[in-house]
């Protein structure tokens, strides 16, 4: 492995503490803001950041760029909607974990588009994590115990994989840095208009409003996403997801530290513990699953 595909993968690494982090940080002020809103903010100052820093960079706009970052940024418009509203209703760890199953269904569709297919060993540990799944979201109470915030999260999985496999196809041959800023632009863009629809959350300022949505511009938002797509132009979407699927491990130690809006903070139970060990297991297994190409 070359120095840069190292640099790339500590990059997601990076990316996957921060979107850990960003889970926690959003149910803290949950009730505080409406979704629209608190996402037009966050990609908004995300965007406005990194065009500034990149300006020059800019000038490099083709429209096939444009084009591109326009079909990525309404998946991950549609992806943050769906987890930002399930995660009312779901704690901050199930929603992570249910995220972290876009893992498995990267792998396939990326064989459909790319005919790229991973070894035995990533299929295996794929089996892992799904039983982690289970424990951690049914736990003790079985499957039914899965409620609307959940399936909301899940079905954000199966697009946040789309995602992932599409920038493979749309940024190889562009300048990924352009993507990015103009994926939070038109983000942005989205989340203005849906903004027009009526809100039950009236913006409650305060000092820790303002102080999580300024952690969530700058790192969770222009870092992250601008980091994602610029480290997954040296790297397999296959193994982007393998990556970042450390993010509910650090979902669930910010968790453990961050309050929601009640002032509470998460405990891991037996079962909770149980799912981390198997997802855990699920993503040593898997790193040295071998990948071919046909």
């Amino acid at each position: 492995m070359n120095n840069g595909n190292k640099k790339s993968e500590l990059l997601l690494l990076l990316v996957a503490l921060s979107w850990g982090a960003s889970l926690p940080l959003t149910k803290l002020i949950i009730n505080d803001i409406g979704i629209f809103t608190l996402l037009f903010f966050r990609f908004s100052i995300g965007g406005i950041i990194t065009a500034s820093v990149f300006f020059k960079t800019l000038k490099k706009t083709k429209f096939k760029t444009l084009l591109g970052s326009f079909v990525l940024a309404l998946l991950m418009s549609s992806v943050n909607i769906l987890e930002t509203w399930g995660l009312q209703f779901t704690s901050s760890t199930n929603a992570a974990f249910l995220s972290g199953l876009s893992l498995c269904i990267v792998p396939v569709l990326s064989f459909f588009l790319y005919k790229n297919m991973p070894g035995k060993r990533f299929w295996i540990g794929s089996a892992f994590a799904l039983i982690g799944f289970y424990f951690l979201t049914a736990g003790d109470k079985g499957i039914t115990s899965l409620n609307i915030g959940d399936l909301s999260i899940l079905l954000s999985a199966f697009v946040y994989a789309f995602y992932i496999v599409l920038i493979d196809k749309l940024i190889k041959s562009e300048e990924s840095v352009v993507t990015g800023i103009y994926v939070l632009i038109f983000s942005a863009l989205i989340y203005m208009v849906l903004m027009l629809i009526p809100d039950p959350f009236p913006i409650n300022f305060s000092g820790r409003l303002t102080t999580v949505v300024l952690i969530t511009s700058i790192v969770c938002t222009a870092f992250a996403y601008c980091g994602h797509i610029i480290a997954q132009k040296s790297i397999t979407s296959i193994r982007t997801a393998l990556i970042l699927m450390t993010e509910p491990i650090f979902t669930t130690i910010f968790s453990l530290i961050i309050p929601d809006s009640t002032g509470a903070v998460e405990t891991l139970s037996f079962f909770k513990i149980l799912g981390i060990v198997f997802m855990t297991a699920g993503m040593i297994t898997a790193e040295f699953g071998h990948l071919t190409k046909n």
